[in-house]
C-alpha cells in the first residue's frame, strides 16, 4: 500500500495570440505519519535499552580491539559491497535475497571469530552506522537491524553459547534472522515506507 498519489494538474496559458493547455501528473507524499514517529520512537528505546543492558552486564568490556576491527570490516562488506551488488544488479523485489544470504554467511563468520555474547547486535549496530554515513539511510531503520542481531544473539543464548558450531545452529540463526527482519519490515517499516 502507497501512501503516495498522482493527481492531474490542469495548466492554462493565456497569450495575446492566443491560449493553450497542458495536463500533466503530479505525485503528492504525504508528511510523515504517528506511525512513523512511533515507529522511530520503538527503535530509539529499543537501543536506549541495549545501551542501559551492555552498561550494566559489562558486554562491551569482553571485545577486544581485534573483535571490534572484526566486527567492523564484516559490518562494512555487508553495508558498503553487498548492498552496491545488489543496486548494481536491482532485481526488483529480489534485492533482499541478494543481500539477505551474502550477509547471513558473514553474521556466521563474525560468530565465529568473535564468539562473545551481543556479536549479532554489535554487528547489525555497526551496519546501521555504516549505511546512515555512506548511503544515507534514516535512524528510523535501527530497530530493524537491532531487532536482526538480539533474536541471533538470545538464540546464542538458549543453545548454551553455540556460535553457530554446528551446521543446524548455523541455519537456524540463518532463518531465525530472515524471519524477524520480515516480519518487523512488513509489521512497522513497510506501511510507513
Amino acid at each position: 500500500m502507497s501512501l503516495k498519489k498522482e493527481f492531474p494538474l490542469k495548466i492554462h496559458v493565456v497569450y495575446l495570440e492566443g491560449e493553450q493547455q497542458s495536463k500533466q501528473f503530479i505525485n503528492i507524499v504525504p508528511p510523515p505519519s504517528w506511525l512513523t514517529y512511533i515507529t522511530i520512537l520503538a527503535s530509539l528505546l529499543l537501543f536506549a535499552g541495549i545501551l542501559i543492558a551492555v552498561k550494566h552486564f559489562g558486554v562491551l568490556e569482553l571485545f577486544s580491539t581485534v573483535d571490534l576491527i572484526t566486527i567492523a570490516l564484516l559490518a562494512a562488506i555487508i553495508a558498503v559491497v553487498f548492498r552496491y551488488i545488489s543496486k548494481l544488479i536491482n532485481l526488483g523485489w529480489f534485492d533482499g535475497l541478494v543481500i539477505a544470504i551474502p550477509t547471513v554467511i558473514l553474521m556466521i563468520v563474525a560468530l565465529q571469530l568473535v564468539r562473545k555474547p551481543g556479536t549479532a547486535t554489535l554487528l547489525f549496530a555497526c551496519v546501521l552506522l555504516i549505511s546512515i554515513v555512506v548511503w544515507g539511510s534514516q535512524i528510523m531503520w535501527l530497530g530493524f537491524y537491532l531487532a536482526e542481531g538480539v533474536i541471533v544473539d538470545l538464540l546464542v543464548f538458549l543453545f548454551g553459547m553455540d556460535y553457530a558450531d554446528r551446521r543446524l545452529t548455523a541455519v537456524v540463526y540463518g532463518i531465525s534472522r530472515g524471519a524477524i527482519s520480515t516480519l518487523v519490515f512488513y509489521m512497522l517499516y513497510a506501511p510507513v515506507e
